[in-house]
C-alpha cells in the first residue's frame, strides 16, 4: 500500500494507475480454475470485479482503488449501456 503514489517533477504525489502484475485466481463454471491477469478481468467484467473487491476489503490496494469507487457509481449506467447493446445486436424489430 505504501508504494500506491508517485512524485512528479514539481513534488506533487500522484496514485499510481496500474494493475500491473496482479493476477485474480478464477473458478469457471466447469470447475476449472485459472489466474487471470488484473487488467484482462477489469476490461471484461467490471462491475463484477469491483464488487469482488468490496467484498474482499482489496479496493484499498494501489491496483483498485483508482478504479473501484468510480465503477460502483457508475454501475447502473454500465449495465443500461449493456443491456440496450443487447438488444440493438438480437432483435431486429
Amino acid at each position: 500500500k505504501s508504494k500506491g503514489f508517485y512524485k512528479t517533477a514539481n513534488g506533487t504525489e500522484r496514485r499510481v494507475r496500474s494493475t500491473k502484475g496482479w493476477e485474480i485466481f478464477v473458478r469457471w463454471k466447469d470447475g476449472s480454475g485459472d489466474w487471470v491477469k488484473l487488467k484482462d478481468l477489469k476490461d471484461s467484467y467490471p462491475v463484477e470485479l469491483a464488487d469482488y473487491a468490496t467484498q474482499n476489503n482489496t479496493q484499498d490496494e494501489p491496483a483498485f482503488v483508482w478504479w473501484v469507487p468510480q465503477t460502483i457509481k457508475k454501475r447502473k449506467a454500465i449495465i443500461q449501456k449493456i443491456k440496450s447493446k443487447y438488444w440493438s445486436r438480437t432483435h431486429k424489430y
